[in-house]
């Protein structure tokens, strides 16, 4: 079975202001090589912290679906610090 581990992170600057924002940050690592298939940062105005950790889980979600496309990926992995993430995937 090959698969990945996802593990996402988000946050808001100055939350509740008009001048808020969100980032998501996420890496994709394959479980038995080590090998990191991407990671990045998604950055939304206007935004939320939880807003900012779906949008990390998004892009992860993303290269996922990519890489079982290609038979690379049949199982993955989501490690996140939020319990709003867990509730939406569960």
């Amino acid at each position: 079975m090959n698969g990945v581990i996802i593990s996402i992170d988000g946050a808001c600057r100055r939350p509740g202001t008009p001048e808020c924002s969100a980032i998501g940050a996420y890496f994709v690592k394959d479980i038995s090589t080590n090998i990191i298939y991407d990671s990045g940062a998604v950055v939304e105005y206007n935004s939320t912290g939880q807003r900012g950790e779906i949008l990390g889980l998004i892009n992860a979600l993303k290269k996922c679906i990519d890489l079982f496309n290609t038979g690379r990926v049949d199982v993955v992995y989501i490690i996140s610090d939020s319990e709003y993430v867990t509730n939406c995937i569960n």
